[in-house]
């Protein structure tokens, strides 16, 4: 079984880094489009992208999840080059599954079995859980924005002025 918690420190790795390359982040791993199929990770290309972890389970993902639903809506509708790509924290596949049916927008999602899932499944580390949900920040030169994604969103701000503020 993937544990929840794997994301969650590779999340920690990346607080780390002060860069980290977009392409090669998703190199050799499928991309996939919400109600859509598999795409090339060269759509992220030119893109501030936000990486969102999340779980069914989580009340707080769930609740966080309609407010990013409105957010990127607004800056797609103004066609601002800003991603989502959504990395499941659940424990089954069908939660996964589930959670992007019902609660997720049309943006991206890694696979439920994705190897960097299954790599870094192997570099677990309990806890953690209680930072659920997570979206981090990338410039579209793949650099580290912030960790603090879902806070930004939440501020009550325009979802233009929030962007706004990622692109400084």
């Amino acid at each position: 079984m993937i544990k929840y918690s794997t994301l969650i420190d590779h999340i920690e790795l990346i607080r780390d880094c002060s860069f980290v390359q977009m392409v090669s982040l998703f190199a050799g791993h499928k991309l996939f489009k919400n109600r859509g199929g598999e795409v090339d990770v060269s759509v992220l290309e030119g893109k501030t992208l936000g990486v969102f972890f999340g779980t069914l389970w989580s009340p707080h993902s769930r609740t966080f999840t309609s407010t990013l639903a409105k957010f990127y809506n607004e800056l797609k509708q103004k066609g601002t080059p800003f991603e989502v790509v959504f990395a499941s924290l659940d424990e089954s596949e069908m939660d996964a599954q589930i959670f992007l049916a019902e609660d997720q927008d049309n943006w991206y999602y890694l696979g439920f079995y994705d190897p960097l899932i299954k790599q870094l499944n192997e570099m677990h580390h309990p806890g953690h859980v209680d930072r659920l949900p997570v979206l981090l920040i990338l410039n579209s030169d793949g650099a580290k924005v912030t960790d603090q994604g879902v806070a930004d969103i939440m501020s009550g701000k325009p979802a233009l002025a929030v962007y706004e503020g990622w692109k400084k």
